[in-house]
């Protein structure tokens, strides 16, 4: 079964962040529930795992905003943690290249984990360093409309590059600048596709 989940937050609403959607964003009025959120002074990016270490971070974009007399741009950063726990921030700026400090920093509390798994010999294209299982904790799962209940996982090969950027099969899991894209699906990734990287926190 593939299953198309899009995790938002709103700029408007930046202390919280909405629903899924099925193959489609929701908007704010479909959103059944809210994944919970809080807000941090940074990002953590210490105690990672050592194959990827530290923060990775998305292209910096604009956010859409209610408030059309100022522009604010947002990335995600993401680290993976030592003991398997996936830490994903949601950072909002005023300048266009994302120069800290953040105007804000929010961390997405989706109880998600990964597992880390060497590349299979003879069987993976040279340019995969391994893969990533994801697991969605139930703060994840339980704001996924029409998800039947149970564990939700996705798996993606995984590269870093020759310019140190870190790469996934993007129709699996992709981190932009207001939450994530992940398909739950049982069904192989078809590999990596080296769009939306993302790079070191610099």
């Amino acid at each position: 079964m593939k299953f198309r989940s899009t995790m938002l937050v709103a700029f408007a609403l930046i202390a919280g962040c909405g629903g899924s959607g099925n193959d489609a964003p929701l908007s704010s009025s479909e959103q059944p529930d809210e994944l919970p959120t809080r807000s941090v002074e940074n990002p953590v990016c210490t105690d990672t795992a050592s194959a990827l270490p530290e923060c990775w971070v998305s292209s910096c974009e604009p956010l859409d905003s209610s408030d059309q007399t100022e522009v604010f741009y947002g990335r995600s950063v993401v680290s993976f943690s030592n003991d398997g726990q996936l830490r994903h921030y949601l950072q909002v700026f005023e300048n266009a290249n994302c120069i800290a400090p953040a105007k804000s920093t929010t961390e997405l509390l989706s109880e998600t984990t990964f597992e880390l798994m060497p590349r299979v010999e003879g069987e993976d294209e040279g340019n995969i360093d391994g893969h990533i299982e994801f697991t969605l904790g139930e703060a994840a799962t339980s704001v996924l409309p029409g998800w039947p209940g149970g564990e939700a996982t996705a798996s993606t090969p995984y590269d870093i590059t020759a310019e140190n950027v870190l790469c996934f099969d993007s129709n699996v899991i992709a981190f932009h600048e207001n939450g994530w894209d992940i398909t739950l699906t049982g069904a192989p990734s078809a590999g990596i596709d080296y769009e939306g990287c993302l790079s070191p926190l610099p």
